[in-house]
């Protein structure tokens, strides 16, 4: 099971953050929550957590201080930063000391329980590959890259967003570009090893594929690691090459490229979609105002999108509807009306599902 801290000033935050994630379902168990920065580090010396959950701003050290006098400890702690849009320019500073992810308030569910999901997933694969690299002929356990190169340092929320687009989007150049820079970040890394380059590899290959079988081109992740010669003990030319050829391969398969024209539909559907959004939408309606087919406009969407078509209004109309609670008089019906639900029952079932709290908690806690 993985340990975790959530420092944040406001007692209100640390509680949203505490109800928002089913940490039993994701193998997480909160050890300790802070108010203040110094309190917090003083948890993580004691309990020396799998993941730190912090504000950027906190009386005592802020949220960079107690990364950076983290790093100098030897705990190898996942730090989540939260900002206020304020602070957006002051969290991505953190980004050096190799800050696993930055949220914006107010905090989304989803993303903060993906991002989870994502240390977790990562901090299991580093622990098969440290086993791997003890039976590798001259590697000592203490040698293990993943104790000196923060992979995180590069595979920011940011870039990953932007990859999983270029993947949705079939943009073969873009994505070949962005697996060039990632191994050229990580060779100017220092104490790099065979393994931290196959570590790099199969991270990009993780998003790669998610973002394929997300966009509805591949029913599960295609299988990178059985790809022959791909292995721990391959050099860095083998695995960017062995991964560009790869990508090439998927992202053009059946001869599938996306066409100018295509984007094009889709850029204006999006903007006929932000028009009407409010308005009672299908599909259908979509489709033909952009002069597609139903059934491929839904295909061409969801691969550009990274989600479908009616998840896409439904996300757009939670996020319109929090503005509404935030800044608005209007009482929860007359924002459900606004935002183009006329069940009000129906919209507090699907606010709770995506934010993770009634509507009436979330403007309590946020307007």
């Amino acid at each position: 099971m993985h340990s975790a801290i959530i420092a944040d000033d406001e007692d209100k935050i640390c509680m949203l953050i505490q109800k928002l994630v089913d940490w039993e379902t994701l193998d997480i168990r909160v050890v300790g929550v802070a108010n203040n920065g110094n309190d917090a580090f003083q948890m993580i010396e004691r309990y020396r957590p799998d993941i730190v959950i912090t504000d950027i701003r906190m009386p005592g050290l802020d949220g960079i201080q107690l990364v950076e006098k983290t790093r100098k400890l030897d705990i190898a702690a996942s730090f989540v930063v939260i900002s206020g849009y304020r602070q957006f320019e002051y969290a991505h500073q953190a980004l050096k000391f190799g800050v696993e992810d930055y949220l914006l308030k107010p905090i989304k569910k989803d993303e903060l329980t993906a991002t989870l999901q994502k240390i977790c997933a990562r901090k299991q694969s580093e622990a098969e590959h440290r086993k791997q690299a003890e039976g590798e002929p001259g590697m000592q356990p203490d040698q293990a890259p993943f104790n000196c190169v923060p992979l995180d340092g590069y595979f920011t929320s940011q870039r990953t967003n932007q990859l999983t687009r270029a993947v949705a989007a079939l943009s073969l150049d873009f994505t070949q570009r962005m697996i060039g820079e990632a191994f050229a970040w990580v060779s100017m890394q220092p104490n790099v090893s065979s393994v931290t380059y196959f570590a790099a590899a199969e991270r990009l290959a993780s998003v790669i594929g998610a973002a394929l079988v997300r966009g509805g081109m591949r029913a599960e992740p295609p299988g990178f690691q059985q790809i022959p010669g791909v292995t721990a003990a391959a050099g860095s030319d083998v695995l960017r090459k062995a991964l560009m050829d790869w990508v090439k391969a998927e992202m053009t398969h059946d001869g599938l490229e996306y066409s100018r024209q295509e984007h094009l539909s889709i850029r204006q559907a999006r903007q006929y979609i932000a028009e009407h959004f409010t308005e009672p939408l299908t599909l259908e309606e979509v489709a033909g105002f952009v002069h597609l087919n139903a059934y491929y406009f839904s295909a061409v969407f969801k691969r550009e999108q990274g989600v479908n078509f009616n998840y896409y209004i439904m996300n757009l109309r939670i996020e319109a509807a929090k503005g509404l609670l935030r800044k608005s008089n209007l009482s929860v019906s007359q924002v459900a009306e606004q935002v183009g639900y006329r069940d009000i029952k129906y919209f507090r079932k699907i606010f709770l599902q995506e934010v993770g709290i009634k509507p009436s908690e979330y403007r309590r806690l946020y307007a």
